[in-house]
């Protein structure tokens, strides 16, 4: 692979928003994991903590914390109340639309 090709390959990432509804083989996520290992970390000390969810349970607490989150950042930044809810229901249907 040039240099090219991995700019190139870097620059085509998108968002996905619709994703089909069967799980992801277990080898495929252990694949991509070992892979994330190699990213570059600060003073390279590869701090990476992952965690593979997969129950409904388990994904709506974490909409949840990060819907938190995203609301708390958009109030500091001075986000109009209208927008910041408009906002957060979104991304609580995208994230809690069933898989």
């Amino acid at each position: 692979m040039t240099k090219d090709d991995l700019h190139a390959f870097l620059r085509s990432r998108r968002s996905i928003r619709h994703f089909k509804p069967d799980p992801v083989p277990h080898d495929s996520i252990q694949r991509i994991l070992e892979t994330a290992l190699y990213a570059p970390s600060a003073h390279n000390l590869q701090p990476w903590r992952f965690a593979v969810i997969i129950s409904r349970a388990a994904k709506s607490r974490l909409a949840e914390t990060v819907t938190c989150r995203f609301r708390q950042d958009m109030t500091a930044e001075g986000v109009p109340e209208a927008d910041i809810q408009t906002r957060v229901e979104r991304t609580i249907r995208r994230q809690l639309r069933p898989r």
